[in-house]
């Protein structure tokens, strides 16, 4: 709508004035960024359920190791692409997505909370991808799960998402 136009025009120009900076690829160094912004979401989330950060961390490593990413990351090449949101130097945003034909899918995607929230970084990282994505020729785009998190589901359905339900099955 011309309202979420205008907001993401205004969330730019207040990444812009405070000196966030938003870089796209592939290099290990933008892996690095984007598991640290995942540590630091995770001791977040940690804080919010009154639980150890070092616990915290430690399960999040093994659900979610570094290697994966990485690997995924020089497996796909140019099909894996990073954004890094840094501020003041330091990356305080990213986001992940995998691309294959026409379609894409927006596999992870982590903000420090510290970041003001008038930034809408979450917001801003999602549009990247999509635009990067229509720019690559894909027609369909995943922005992945939002059970239980109406703000994130907001903000797909604002950007044009459509809520799809979906059977998930998981092998242990």
């Amino acid at each position: 709508s011309a309202r979420t136009r205008s907001n993401n025009r205004a969330a730019w120009r207040s990444l812009e004035q405070a000196g966030v900076v938003i870089s796209r690829g592939n290099s290990p160094k933008l892996v690095r960024e984007f598991y640290q912004v995942y540590l630091q979401w995770i001791a977040w989330r940690a804080r919010q359920r009154k639980m150890p950060t070092a616990l915290a961390r430690w399960r999040a490593r093994q659900a979610e190791p570094f290697q994966k990413f990485a690997t995924v990351a020089s497996r796909l090449g140019a099909d894996c692409q990073i954004w890094v949101a840094r501020w003041d130097g330091r990356p305080v945003g990213t986001a992940i997505n995998l691309y294959a034909g026409e379609s894409a899918v927006g596999w992870r995607s982590f903000t420090d909370r510290s970041v003001p929230s008038r930034f809408r970084l979450p917001e801003v990282l999602i549009v990247e991808g999509i635009r990067h994505a229509c720019e690559s020729g894909c027609r369909y785009i995943d922005l992945g799960q939002s059970v239980d998190n109406a703000r994130l589901a907001s903000i797909k359905e604002r950007l044009g998402g459509q809520e799809h339900a979906f059977a998930e099955y998981c092998f242990g």
